[in-house]
């Protein structure tokens, strides 16, 4: 299941980052400019009736050239980092342009997914 989108724009097939839930366990789903796709495998698992706080973060390096593209993706269940890679291309997005989804996309027939998916707050920030 697609709990949350990011993209230059609704239509993008690269650039993108999403956060998956399956079988009860968080990941992200991110494609490079290239078009390749990549996760980010985690343990971190979502129970129901159990609030959480989840951060999907991607960041620029401060000391990097403001044209250069590269950043870090990482994702944090409760405070704690349970996720990143480094080095990735997302192509750069120009401030104030992206596209940002959330809720159910997408829900595969998984018996671990069942029952009612409340999001209480959405935060979408940017240093430019």
């Amino acid at each position: 299941m697609v709990l949350g989108k990011l993209a230059p724009s609704a239509s993008s097939s690269k650039d993108t980052i999403c956060l998956i839930l399956s079988g009860g366990t968080l990941h992200v789903d991110y494609v490079d400019n290239s078009g390749t796709q990549h996760y980010i495998y985690t343990s971190a698992t979502i129970s129901s009736g159990t609030w959480y706080d989840i951060v999907l973060s991607q960041e620029e390096p401060a000391d990097q050239p403001a044209n250069d593209q590269v950043s870090s993706v990482s994702l944090y269940v409760d405070g704690a980092q349970v996720g990143t890679a480094s080095g990735v291309d997302l192509g750069g997005y120009a401030a104030g342009s992206a596209w940002v989804a959330m809720g159910d996309e997408y829900s595969p027939n998984d018996p671990a997914i069942a029952g009612h998916m409340y999001d209480d707050s959405y935060m979408v920030t940017s240093d430019g």
